[in-house]
């Protein structure tokens, strides 16, 4: 027997009923996701300024020591055999519209075809990366809590015993609040300091330069171990930008999903609302007929 009119309208409501609850849980996830992000967003941005203030005075300190110090020349069957790092620095979550993909086409595009070892930062850019090359390491936790660590784990790789000499990051940059741009950032690895540099040149006493510092070691010792520090703060100053850039990106996409399951809320609240009102309509129209 075929299910009468008056049940097919009230199944059809019923149906209604819970597509409207399941919209109004996705507008309260999404919502509170993109006040998440906006909070999480200005956190960063406040500490911001204190990681360019430290990176700013490093770098003064590393131009007038290198000011001071005389080139340690290195023979070239003695210079070391370059040897390239690649880091990809992605996104651990998701739900930041095109952040990673954005980031894997801007890396496909740039990058250089010479060999050399590939890091993926990120568990959404290493499940886009893996499958079509092959990596050294990955990082796939990667949040505002854990970057110093991760930025300290990088390094100490970076300038172990790895003989890095060229080191390139793709990353994203957070030209503003509603634009984040994928960005390539070259620097060259430090070298250590030539053997025969210690034997020609022993511990010397506190000596004053040009630039008004009193060096208690050799200049070139001073300025080797300044560079591991820059190299350090320019890790660290990627990684905090690519944090508040996909922060940015994930308020204005759940921004743009809040609103969009607003609409259509409110349509389906609409048309809700007119069946109910049909409905009922009906069942008077049939009551009143039965007394007729």
């Amino acid at each position: 027997m075929a299910p009468c009119h008056k049940d097919v309208k009230m199944s059809h409501i019923i149906h209604l009923r819970q597509r409207i609850k399941t919209v109004a849980m996705i507008q309260k996830t999404t919502h509170a996701m993109r006040l998440t992000s906006m909070s999480t967003h200005a956190h960063l941005n406040k500490k911001k300024v204190f990681l360019e203030q430290y990176s700013s005075e490093l770098e003064k300190v590393l131009e007038s020591v290198k000011h001071d110090v005389t080139p340690v020349s290195v023979e070239t069957e003695n210079a070391p055999t370059p040897c390239f790092l690649t880091i990809v620095v992605g996104s651990q979550k998701g739900l930041c519209g095109s952040f990673n993909i954005r980031l894997l086409r801007f890396f496909e595009e740039h990058k250089d075809n010479q060999a050399g070892n590939l890091i993926a930062i990120g568990k959404k850019i290493i499940e886009l990366v893996e499958p079509q090359h092959h990596l050294h390491y990955s990082f796939p936790a990667f949040t505002a809590t854990n970057f110093f660590a991760l930025s300290a784990e990088l390094c100490q790789h970076i300038l172990g015993n790895t003989g890095y000499t060229k080191l390139t990051i793709y990353s994203n940059y957070p030209q503003s609040f509603f634009i984040q741009r994928p960005i390539v950032t070259v620097i060259d690895v430090p070298q250590p300091l030539p053997e025969a540099y210690a034997i020609r040149h022993p511990k010397a006493s506190t000596t004053e330069s040009s630039s008004g510092y009193l060096y208690d070691q050799p200049a070139p010792e001073i300025l080797a171990t300044l560079d591991r520090f820059y190299l350090k703060i320019r890790v660290e100053e990627i990684l905090f930008n690519s944090l508040i850039a996909e922060h940015a990106a994930r308020f204005i996409s759940m921004d743009a999903s809040s609103t969009n399951a607003a609409k259509i809320l409110e349509e389906m609240k609409r048309d809700y609302n007119k069946l109910r009102q049909a409905s009922i309509t009906r069942e008077l129209m049939d009551l009143i007929g039965g007394f007729a």
